[in-house]
Parts: C-alpha cells; sequence; structure tokens
C-alpha cells in the first residue's frame, strides 16, 4: 500500500534530500570505525581522523542511493524485521512482539514482575498462536535463566535461543558483536536448514541505532559492517528525541535523522557496494516540564509518518516506521487513547505490522494489551486499509444475493434468517473487547475492555497447542548455545 499521507504537505521532498546531503557534506557524521572511515576517503570523503568525522561529497550520496534503488527494482529483497518498528505487509494485519520489555503486568493479581526465562517462553508461545502476530523477537527479557541472572555478554545468544525454541516465526534478536552475530546465524542456518536458506529469507535479525546527533558508535559500526560482509541486510534505525539530540520541528528532525541514515547506507556502501541498508526511525519528544521523553507526542508521530512518506515516495526504499508503544504508566483509557490514534497513523502510512502489547515507554509488556490493539488495528485496517470499497469483480454477484434477500423480507420483516446474513455475519462482525459490558439490572459497568480482553487471554492461554522445536535441531540449538557461552565468556 503506498503511503498517502504527508503528500500534500510535503511535495517537495528534493528540498529535504539536498538539505540532508548538505549535512553530510559540510557538517559530516563520526563514524567510530577505521574501517568506514578508510572506505569514505577512497570514495571522496574529506576525513578529520582526529574527530573521527567523514564529510561525505553529495555526489557520492546520491550514487550510493541510486545504485541502491536500482537494485530494488532489479528484484533484490528489501528485509526488513527490527522489532520495534513497522515495514510494508501489504494489505495484511502481521503484528509484531518485539524490543524486549523490562516486566510482564499480570492483570488478574495487578502486579507486574520481572519474568524468567519460563514467563517468556509462555509469552512466546501465547504470540505464536496468534494468527494477526507475524513476528516474535522477544517481548520480555529475562531477569534469570535457570535461577541466575545472564550475563549481557550472553544474553542476546539466550534470547534467540528462547525464540527458536518456542515459535516457529521469525524474530528478532539484537546483537551487540560480530561474534554474537556469527552464532546467531548459525542457529538460524540449523532453524531454516542451511545457511543459504537463512540468508534468503532469515528468521533471525538485528537493527543499530546512532547516537544523535550525527554519530555511530564502534558497536553499531561493526555489527553493521558484519551484517553486510556475511550478505543480510544492515538495517539502521534512528531514535532522535525532538529537543535534545535533533531540532524540535518536523523539517529539521526529518533532515537531520535522514542525514544519518543516508550517512550510513554511504559508510557502509564505500566497503561493501552491494549491501542492502535499510533505515528506520523511533523520534521521540522532550518533555521540557520534566526533562522525559514522549512517544506519544503529535510531533514524533508526525515525524514518523512524513519519514515513511518520504522514503515511499521520494527514495522508493521500505521505511521502519517506530509507533510501537504508549508513553502511560498504568492500564486504562490513557492507554486506549494513545494507542488508537499510533495505531491509526501506521495504518494510514500503508504498514500493518506495528509493535504490539507495550507501555511505560516500552518498558512492561501486557497480554491483554496485546488483544485490545490487535482489535483497534483491525478497526483501523477496515476503514483506512482498503480504498476500494468494494471488491472488484464481485459487485454483480453481491448486488444479485442481496437483491433476492431484500425480496425474500419484503417491507417490514428482517433479515436475521436470510442466508446472506449467515454467510456474511461473521465475516464482518468485529470483536466485542473495545464494548464495554453494562449490568442492565443494576445500571452499571459490569467488564472493561481489560476484564474482558483478560477473559479472552485465559481462553486462549488454556488451549495452546504448544509449538514444539524438532528434538534434533533443539539439540543442535543447545550445542551452539554452549559453544557461544564459552568462547564469549572465556574467549
Amino acid at each position: 500500500m503506498e503511503s498517502i499521507l504527508f503528500k500534500a504537505v510535503f511535495q517537495d521532498f528534493e528540498k529535504i534530500h539536498l538539505a540532508s546531503l548538505k549535512v553530510l557534506e559540510n557538517t559530516g557524521m563520526r563514524f567510530f570505525s577505521e574501517e568506514m572511515l578508510k572506505g569514505l576517503e577512497k570514495n571522496g570523503a574529506s576525513i578529520d581522523w582526529s574527530g573521527k568525522i567523514a564529510k561525505i561529497p553529495a555526489m557520492y550520496s546520491e550514487d550510493c542511493i541510486s545504485s541502491q534503488k536500482n537494485a530494488i527494482k532489479k528484484g533484490k529483497k528489501q528485509i526488513l524485521l527490527n522489532g520495534g518498528v513497522s515495514s510494508k505487509t501489504g494489505n495484511k494485519i502481521s503484528c509484531k512482539f518485539g524490543s524486549g520489555a523490562f516486566y510482564i503486568y499480570d492483570w488478574k493479581n495487578r502486579r507486574k514482575f520481572c519474568p524468567d526465562e519460563k514467563d517468556v517462553a509462555e509469552t512466546i508461545q501465547f504470540g505464536n498462536v496468534l494468527d494477526d502476530i507475524g513476528m516474535i523477537g522477544i517481548p520480555v527479557i529475562p531477569e534469570f535463566i535457570n535461577g541466575k541472572k545472564p550475563s549481557p555478554h550472553v544474553l542476546p545468544i539466550l534470547r534467540a535461543m528462547l525464540v527458536a525454541k518456542n515459535t516457529g516465526k521469525v524474530g528478532n534478536s539484537e546483537v551487540n558483536t560480530p561474534k554474537q552475530l556469527r552464532y546467531l546465524m548459525e542457529m538460524g542456518q540449523v532453524i531454516k536448514g542451511s545457511m543459504k536458506s537463512f540468508l534468503e529469507d532469515p528468521c533471525f535479525l538485528t537493527a543499530k541505532h546512532p547516537i544523535s546527533p550525527l554519530q555511530l558508535d564502534s558497536n553499531a559500526c561493526e555489527v553493521l559492517l558484519a551484517l553486510a560482509k556475511n550478505g543480510l541486510p544492515s538495517n539502521i534505525v534512528s531514535m532522535p528525541i525532538l529537543g535534545t539530540s535533533v531540532p524540535v520541528n518536523l523539517t529539521g528532525s526529518i533532515i537531520l535523522t535522514n542525514a544519518e541514515i543516508i550517512g550510513t547506507l554511504c559508510a557502509i556502501k564505500s566497503i561493501c557496494p552491494e549491501a542492502l541498508v535499510l533505515g528506520g526511525v523511533m523520534p521521540a519528544v522532550t518533555d521540557m516540564r520534566n526533562g522525559e521523553i514522549s512517544y506519544d507526542n503529535p510531533l514524533a508521530v508526525k515525524v514518523d509518518m512524513a519519514m515513511a512518506a518520504m522514503y515511499d515516495n521520494f527514495y522508493e526504499f521500505d521505511f521502519g516506521l517506530g509507533i510501537y508503544c504508549s508513553d502511560a504508566k498504568f492500564l486504562g483509557a490513557e492507554i486506549i487513547l494513545q494507542r488508537n490514534i499510533q495505531l491509526a497513523a501506521t495504518v494510514l502510512s500503508g504498514r500493518m505490522n506495528p509493535p504490539i502489547g507495550l507501555y511505560d515507554k516500552g518498558m512492561v509488556f501486557s497480554p491483554e494489551l496485546v488483544l485490545l490493539e490487535m482489535d483497534m488495528l483491525k478497526n483501523h485496517a477496515e476503514m483506512f486499509g482498503n480504498r476500494n470499497l468494494f471488491e472488484p469483480g464481485k459487485n454483480s454477484e453481491e448486488i444479485t444475493e442481496i437483491l433476492d434477500a431484500i425480496d425474500n423480507v419484503k417491507p417490514g420483516g428482517n433479515f436475521l434468517t436470510q442466508d446472506h446474513t449467515i454467510k456474511n455475519f461473521r465475516k464482518n462482525f468485529h470483536s466485542a473487547l473495545l464494548t464495554e459490558v453494562v449490568s442492565l439490572k443494576e445500571e452499571k459497568k459490569a467488564k472493561g475492555l481489560f476484564e474482558l480482553a483478560s477473559e479472552k487471554y485465559e481462553l486462549i492461554k488454556n488451549d495452546i497447542t504448544p509449538f514444539m522445536l524438532s528434538s534434533d535441531k533443539e539439540k543442535e540449538i543447545d550445542k551452539i548455545v554452549k559453544k557461544a557461552c564459552e568462547d564469549i565468556l572465556n574467549g
């Protein structure tokens, strides 16, 4: 689906594009990678070696953009699987579990808690049985595994292991070193059956983030280059904070954020010209009253939508939309209001796979919120997702059925027993989760949205047929994890 929002407001994307290239040419971007700096220097960049800043010629930026655009037009597959951003999936709803939270909220007992590996596995299994969940990263980060706090150096490997053992759906696992990436790829090879199959259709991917403004740290440089050298897409997701790390208006924030993405694309292509480099954005706005950041601020949502529109219509690349959670700290009406607006924005931007289930700035995961957000997304998809109000080619057949039903009912009748009603009711009926239950006897609310969602969650949980990885693949995964832990912790 083509993103249409902001076309009228931002018709001249080229001005934004040229301004971003001026930033890269005049101000430059800092790369904490000697290899990247040397690659850029070979391609005409002016390098300040003491400051590690590359001033990238606009002509080279244009060449890198053109080469990627041509590769995509020739059929190069765009893969953007970062768990925190929404990419293009056509009209299919395919929500995500991703961007790991630190807590799970237990609605029944009204408490949040730090999960262990069993809780994480149950959460992944829950996502595995939901048809409208297409990707499962780690929705929550386990505080304990086998009763111990895992080392952060091996946690990405352990998280990927939990995904591999509890779902057949693709997942993301944020890795921090090329060595971690190597073991992630080995696990992917086991799941897919061969490295060739994994590279063609990865079941694990990772993205890295620049440090705004205009810096790519050594960790991000190393991992992005390792991805490119191994034939995997190098996804760069900028996280601008308007008013702190980027200008606090729409045009300024887009110019600088776009410069970070294009600069990273140039640095990677200076070494790996055939690499696929895709971008995304997860903006927030500084709240000057308390110094905190807000993802719900309308300006942050506008940055998301404008960036997505620019990449859809000007660069013609897929782009990650970062509308992923509510700022609200407690489950209630505030979250429903905030997420309703955000989910409408994702659909209007042509993206049907938002991350769901997260609130309190992504710190807490709620299964009940997952179910409510899926229903909200379906409502928005029904309203805004399909521009064809009538199904092509079916109008004549449908109108004939309708006329027959009307003739059968006649004046003063009803349609409850008509075949047309029975045939179409389920297709056009939407979940009752978003409608409160009112006691007519007591004339008060009996159940609210989260109570209804909790009941549905319990039914789903009790009816789950657990995903089971084949025993031979599970043994191979365990061997890889053991080897990785020994290598990373003792190497």
